[in-house]
């Protein structure tokens, strides 16, 4: 083995401290919904003599932490667009993602009122419970048939998971992110709040809260499109 890398958790700290040991080149890259510090895993891999640590964002890339590039570097908002606005909505992906065994029933009774029923709507609803609803709900989709209704979609409303962010922005799609919360037991803490907070920031995407979220929300992400400048990023590891 010439090198170990991993962004996974659990194998992470399973494999990571055994090969950092033994003196094969180990590197933990830090997941990008990470953005104001380090998870429990982390912290912990930071303390293992042979693993170096990188992390995705310079704001807290100091210490141990050396910074490698970001997934996200390299997106740009094209901002007004003329002629997208609610009246050319047709299509709409709702992405709850496959987040074991939370679910994400308050966004979808949100969105019931918000989008209203002349819209072709593909909802995606990982593990939240749909009964009673109006929907055709699906609990999974293969990624590749997932990506190419993102493609096609006039608008994305979703979780402010990393890989639904990632494959909108791709797509050329501003998504709406509300992030699941941790009080409402919808993930295990609020890092969703900051992923979703970072990349509203940078115009990339448009975060609201479940009671936020509004009609004039479709209307500007309609009026907004992603491109990427230049070519994607590479990680760079340092040794």
């Amino acid at each position: 083995t010439e090198a170990v890398i991993s962004t996974g958790s659990g194998v992470a700290l399973a494999y990571l401290p055994q090969s950092g040991l033994r003196g094969i080149p180990t590197h933990y890259i830090e997941s990008a919904t990470r953005v104001v510090g380090p998870s429990l895993t982390g912290r912990i891999l930071s303390y293992v003599p042979g693993v170096k640590v990188h992390a995705q964002y310079r704001g807290w890339a100091k210490g141990r932490w050396s910074y490698a590039g970001s997934v996200f570097e390299g997106f740009e908002a094209i901002e007004d667009l003329p002629g997208r606005r609610r009246s050319s909505i047709k299509n709409v992906v709702v992405s709850l993602g496959t987040i074991k065994p939370y679910g994400f029933r308050r966004l979808l009774d949100r969105l019931i009122d918000v989008l209203g029923p002349e819209l072709d709507i593909t909802w995606q609803t990982g593990h939240t419970d749909v009964v009673g609803l109006p929907i055709r709900a699906q609990a999974m989709l293969p990624h590749h048939e997932l990506r190419s209704r993102i493609a096609e979609a006039d608008v994305v409303v979703a979780h402010a998971g990393t890989g639904i962010a990632l494959t909108s922005l791709n797509a050329g799609v501003c998504p709406i992110l509300v992030p699941r919360e941790a009080s409402h037991g919808e993930h295990v803490d609020d890092h969703q709040s900051q992923i979703a907070k970072m990349l509203d920031d940078a115009g990339l995407a448009i975060s609201r809260r479940v009671e936020e979220l509004a009609d004039a929300d479709l209307d500007l992400a309609r009026s907004r499109s992603v491109v990427r400048g230049g070519t994607a990023p590479q990680l760079v590891l340092a040794s």
